[in-house]
């Protein structure tokens, strides 16, 4: 069975697995121009050569990624030999696990937690919800099994929960720009928590909106 090539290390940065050439973190060899594969030392933030920070102008991201996907796409790499191929492929789909992520500001929210934090945070993190979150979870579930989806005020009463639910969300992504404006700077324990228990309401946020969604679906 034949080895594939790699990169490999050196005392500046990796050999090019093509010509052995210098490669100090280029996505391409400086010498010969062959595609290289990904560095998993790049964090999703450095993938598109943004600071990392919560707030994103999801214009800019936009514009980047689809810069990046014409540079990487397959189909520049169709009558390359096979590890050519390979790693293009393997650049679009970290390029795109990349851009879902920080498009999706509850996605950014964790991925930039596991990263201040460490992924064993989000796990140890995963603590019930104070009392009073507990009965707006109650509350938000009965208004919306109460409402009659034949009757004539369904929509408006499905739009006024609605509402209430997007703006508790923007409340809470607001509450994450403060945050993250002080923990990426210093790592509170306290600050990290409050965190993760903001995450952990904006997931139930989201799957409300999706309830009511699914409840405007089946109004007659």
């Amino acid at each position: 069975m034949t080895k594939m090539p790699t990169s490999v290390p050196t005392a500046l940065g990796k050999s090019c697995w093509s010509c052995q050439g210098l490669v100090t973190g280029e996505p391409f060899c400086p010498t010969c121009q062959v595609i290289q594969p990904p560095d998993p030392a790049l964090d999703y933030f450095q993938l598109f050569g943004l600071p990392m920070a919560f707030p994103l102008e999801m214009a800019r991201l936009e514009q980047l990624y689809q810069s990046l996907q014409r540079h990487y796409h397959p189909d520049r790499f169709a009558a390359r030999g096979a590890t050519e191929r390979r790693f293009s492929l393997e650049h679009v789909t970290r390029l795109n696990q990349a851009y879902q992520t920080l498009r999706d500001p509850l996605a950014r929210s964790n991925y930039l937690l596991a990263r201040i934090a460490g992924p064993a945070f989000l796990t140890a993190s995963q603590e019930a919800m104070d009392a009073e979150f507990l009965l707006e979870v109650m509350e938000d579930r009965e208004a919306l099994e109460a409402v009659n989806l034949s009757a004539g005020d369904a929509g408006p009463r499905l739009e006024r929960l609605r509402g209430q639910a997007m703006a508790r969300i923007e409340q809470e992504e607001a509450a994450l720009h403060r945050l993250f404006a002080v923990v990426i700077a210093t790592p509170a324990p306290a600050s990290l928590q409050q965190i993760a228990q903001i995450n952990h309401r904006l997931r139930y946020h989201h799957r409300f909106l999706e309830a009511v969604d699914q409840a405007e679906e089946r109004m007659v």
